[in-house]
């Protein structure tokens, strides 16, 4: 969990930051700028600037993929998230069934800062610690110093959004984010977490009802899982809702097999479900490893459909559910 292109965290810079050592705090940021962002201009005044703005970026685009997939790391905090744009420490980490904003899983999480929903504001904070760190790496005074960071810091805002909402239109079958787009995704969003809808094989099977005369067993079959909360209002708003979708495809999208190639490339047909992976660990821990590699092969190709590994597309059953993770998964 702790593979990455670089250890160097917020952490790191907040230690030398704390300890008022200049000049390791700049030998490290040189280090992090010509090993991580080679195509930044290392002779700029600026360049500490525009690799506090890179590390934003990457984070925000990162964060995005988070939740584009019902990924929740579980444990974000500065000494987690790296300067390369990765974040490490996974132990706690889990991909949601029944979409839930709201959902947490790590053990340590007693209040849910780190739940699904409140990851891009975390990841700005933890940001917001990075600049502090840095401030002094920046050209001018204390007050432009400020004004630089807090610009960047709204811009992640944007850049998050962005991303997340080309993503999520992308998963709808759309190749592009028009005016509508964001409240038709909300109100889907609202309907999965009303009706505790698996949030992975909803977006997978939407591929199969893209034409407005489709068969939509695939996606109401879903109402019948064992805990989805389904009664007749949820079936008759989620027609509503496909209803709206189909004819917004039809008029936006010419090519038929492109929107679901489209789909089937951002929507995977199998994640490293809870129980799965809890699986896994109980047999490895009794020196079985077929288990886990008999996982791992289904996840090499996570957006194909494999016929030997469709048991793992399916959500847990009611005893199957793994509520809590913790650090040493």
């Amino acid at each position: 969990t702790r593979v990455a292109a670089s250890h160097i965290r917020v952490g790191t810079l907040q230690l030398f930051a704390l300890r008022q050592d200049e000049q390791a705090l700049r030998a490290l940021a040189d280090h992090v700028l010509e090993r991580h962002y080679p195509h930044l201009d290392r002779t700029a005044d600026d360049r500490y600037v525009q690799l506090f703005a890179a590390i934003c970026r990457r984070q925000a685009e990162l964060i995005a993929q988070w939740l584009l997939l019902g990924f929740i790391h579980g444990v974000m905090n500065t000494d987690n998230m790296t300067l390369s744009g990765e974040t490490i420490d996974y132990g706690p980490c889990a991909f949601m069934d029944a979409f839930k904003a709201g959902q947490v899983f790590s053990s340590i999480d007693q209040r849910g800062r780190y739940a699904y929903q409140n990851q891009p504001a975390i990841g700005q904070w933890n940001l917001a610690r990075l600049a502090e760190a840095m401030l002094s790496l920046f050209p001018g005074d204390e007050d432009a110093a400020i004004q630089q960071a807090t610009t960047i810091l709204k811009d992640y805002n944007n850049i998050h959004s962005q991303a997340w909402e080309q993503g999520m239109v992308r998963k709808l079958g759309f190749s592009s984010v028009v005016a509508g787009d964001v409240q038709r995704i909300a109100g889907l969003l609202e309907l999965l977490e009303q009706g505790a809808l698996d949030y992975t094989l909803f977006f997978r099977r939407l591929g199969q009802v893209t034409q407005p005369n489709a068969d939509r067993s695939p996606v109401l079959s879903l109402l019948n899982l064992p805990d989805c909360r389904n009664n007749a209002a949820l079936e008759r708003a989620l027609h509503e809702w496909l209803d709206e979708w189909q004819q917004q495809l039809a008029q936006r999208e010419t090519e038929s097999a492109e929107v679901i190639a489209r789909m089937q490339s951002v929507n995977p047909a199998i994640i490293p479900r809870n129980h799965r992976v809890a699986e896994a660990i109980e047999a490895a821990e009794n020196d079985d490893f077929s288990v886990f590699e008999t996982l791992l092969s289904a996840l090499e190709q996570p957006y194909a459909e494999q016929a030997a590994f469709e048991h793992y597309q399916l959500p847990p059953e009611p005893e199957q559910k793994v509520l809590r993770t913790f650090c040493g998964t």
